[in-house]
């Protein structure tokens, strides 16, 4: 009779234990699945930014040794005249490697385009979480990059300051 006994309360123990795993893995999954997504979105923007860093760098590099790609057909938000300035545009677009349409360019070169004069390249491009969770807690909505290199080699056609229209509508940071 004793042993029944024992039994009995192993067998209501081990059903008790079954429940709880039951609950803590209720309450312990969403969390872990949140934090699971939200490292892929900081993945995903982290590179994003690189991507964006390192393409503008390049293009100014470009710039300055008047060297402004050949590229002169890619998506255009706004008014970007031909010529040295819009293939600058579009070669920062192809040297950032992310969706063209979405990426905003501002090229800022000096009033007077001689050797040591600072050529301004800027960039933006929007956040565009894969999952929801992350864009909650996000204080902007674009990425932004910017580079300024001094010119070392001048072109005969020389280069204009031009600028699509910024995502947000606002250039302020770029200067």
């Amino acid at each position: 009779m004793e042993r029944s006994r024992f039994i009995s309360r192993v067998a209501h123990a081990r059903r008790d234990s079954r429940g709880a795993a039951l609950v803590e893995t209720a309450i312990v999954l969403p969390l872990l699945l949140m934090f699971v997504f939200g490292v892929v979105d900081f993945g995903a923007v982290f590179s994003n930014r690189t991507s964006t860093n390192q393409g503008v760098r390049d293009a100014a590099r470009q710039g300055i040794v008047a060297n402004f790609g050949t590229v002169s057909s890619c998506s255009i938000a706004g008014s970007v005249p031909s010529g040295n300035s819009r293939n600058l545009v579009c070669l920062t677009k192809d040297r950032i490697g992310l969706k063209q349409a979405t990426t905003r360019v501002k090229v800022v070169a000096p009033g007077t385009y001689a050797v040591g004069s600072q050529l301004l390249v800027c960039a933006e491009y929007p956040i565009d979480p894969i999952t929801p969770l992350i864009g909650q807690f996000l204080t902007k909505d674009a990425l932004h990059s910017r580079a300024v290199m001094r010119i070392e080699q001048v072109s005969s056609t020389g280069l204009t300051s031009v600028e699509e229209t910024a995502i947000d509508g606002d250039w302020s940071w770029c200067v």
